[in-house]
């Protein structure tokens, strides 16, 4: 098994609606020391289903709340949302992520290039990343992955472009 990043992951709302859709939070927790979410990530799910699996999640333990707390930080969050005209959980999320050498977990491409223009040494996975990373630590199989992945594309408009997670190990 390859084993867990020392890294904390630090997700941002797209990655997490992905896994809270589909009540798979776990995997993102079996592959990094620790997995955080700031609390303007957490306000920003919608659907009771996300926000109830984020709960289960927050009081076992798996995910750890988090909270930007250096007035810098809480600045330059401020400036990305106003400035760059970017969302709150996503400027807070990657501020985070800086301050703490954490890596990004965020789908968001646009966001991704404008934050590794500004940090060029942030480390960033996207939802499809993490998902290989949990097929590698053989915490599911493809099978189970490809039907995630098709629960994404339905319900969480979230399409990736090839027919199977096995097309990546190939």
């Amino acid at each position: 098994m390859p084993g867990k990043d020392a890294k904390p992951l630090i997700l941002d709302t797209s990655v997490l609606v992905n896994y809270a859709h589909i009540d798979r939070l776990d995997l993102l927790v079996g592959a990094h020391v620790e997995t955080r979410v700031v609390e303007q990530v957490q306000t920003e799910l919608q659907r009771q289903n996300q926000k109830k699996a984020l709960e289960r999640a927050i009081t076992n333990g798996t995910i750890l709340p988090c909270a930007v707390e250096d007035l810098e930080d809480i600045a330059e969050a401020f400036k990305i949302v106003y400035d760059d005209r970017r969302g709150r959980g996503e400027a807070f999320s990657f501020v985070y992520a800086r301050s703490t050498g954490g890596i990004l977990g965020i789908d968001d491409k646009r966001a991704m290039s404008l934050f590794q223009r500004k940090f060029p040494e942030l480390a960033t996975a996207t939802s499809k990343d993490l998902m290989v990373k949990a097929i590698k630590n053989k915490l599911i199989t493809i099978a189970e992955a490809d039907e995630i992945k098709g629960i994404w594309e339905q319900e969480c408009r979230y399409k990736l472009l090839f027919e199977s997670f096995s097309d990546l190990f190939k």
